[in-house]
């Protein structure tokens, strides 16, 4: 995927020629005995992994001191899940000179992917639920899609989860042009938080690498809640980062419909996936912030009130099982990190 022959240190030391490439952990377990390494030895450069995260913008600078402080000008290329990075980038430059590169890579793709591919563990293609939406950490768009699906008394037709346990202490409708609905909203649905589906104590399981067939395999169409949702200080450009949320429609044999970023259906379409435009109208990917998440939700209602469930099941069968062959076959969607390299 890299583009990379692996080689073990010992072996390299022996003879230390070519280029070599040592990664670091950026975010969470960062060794800074690999950037003093790199200063020993002109042809080796660092690739800071930080692909598990899509905050670019924010986090260049921080990369630009870091080289700056270890004489590594040139010899850094910070790798990130910002699918937008290399635009973000562009933009970070106009006022900072070029020390080290960027590399976007889609490694919550590559990484479900191999979860899906090792455990092996497949979940029914026939559905009898008409959604799930599993949400864990609380977020602002988070709330909003729970209070507006208890508001249309969809809750009763899908598998929910809301690890909320306050609304007044985390949520707040003015980021939304529903506010005034949300806020008469807000007392009903903080009685009945959280909504827990798949639990281990008090907090749902919903770990990346949970393909639960109770929840996955019964349901048709996944109401997806990004991590991502909103402008923010993260980044300029978009916040165009997709996680294994979104890629457990396709494992699961699921249609989804997303609370995302904005584009993200459009960037999904463009990797090849059948995004079933023809049932899902999903001209809410072009909506703004505070009413993109409406858009979403009020198509799931309008499937679930003109659709018949097992009809429907049956017609996108084929299609479905089609859309994970193109996951777990692998797509072309990124560059090799030798092309990132400064030079």
């Amino acid at each position: 995927m890299l583009g990379l022959q692996r080689m073990s240190f010992k072996d390299w030391t022996k003879n230390p020629s070519g280029v070599f490439l040592y990664a670091i952990d950026y975010r969470y377990n960062f060794d800074s005995a690999g950037l003093n390494f790199a200063k020993l030895y002109d042809n080796v450069h660092i690739l800071l992994d930080d692909t598990l995260e899509g905050f670019s913008y924010r986090t260049f600078k921080k990369v630009y001191e870091l080289v700056k402080d270890y004489n590594l000008e040139n010899r850094v290329t910070y790798a990130t899940g910002h699918l937008d990075a290399e635009k973000e980038y562009t933009l970070w430059l106009r006022d900072q000179k070029k020390i080290f590169d960027v590399y976007p890579l889609n490694s919550w793709f590559w990484r479900h992917r191999d979860w899906a591919v090792d455990c092996g563990n497949d979940v029914s293609v026939d559905k009898d639920i008409w959604y799930c939406c599993l949400q864990n950490r609380p977020r602002q768009h988070r709330s909003a899609t729970t209070i507006y699906l208890h508001y249309l008394d969809l809750l009763k037709h899908g598998l929910v989860s809301a690890n909320i346990f306050n609304l007044y202490n985390v949520f707040n409708p003015e980021n939304f042009n529903k506010s005034v609905l949300l806020k008469k909203q807000i007392p009903k649905v903080d009685k009945i938080l959280p909504l827990c589906l798949d639990v281990y104590g008090d907090i749902d399981k919903c770990y990346p690498n949970d393909l639960n067939p109770d929840i996955y395999g019964r349901t048709l169409i996944n109401l997806v809640s990004e991590t991502f949702y909103t402008e923010n200080d993260n980044n300029r450009v978009s916040e165009m980062f997709i996680t294994e949320k979104t890629y457990k429609s396709f494992t699961c044999y699921q249609m989804p419909v997303i609370i995302g970023p904005k584009g993200v259906v459009k960037r999904l379409r463009e990797y090849g996936f059948d995004m079933f435009d023809d049932i899902i109208d999903h001209s809410y990917d072009d909506l703004d912030d505070a009413e993109r998440l409406f858009g979403a939700v009020d198509v799931l209602r309008q499937i679930i009130e003109n659709k018949n469930l097992t009809k429907l099941n049956a017609a996108t069968k084929k299609r479905r099982i089609d859309n994970k062959k193109l996951y777990l076959n692998g797509l072309n969607i990124d560059k090799k990190v030798t092309d990132y390299l400064c030079t």
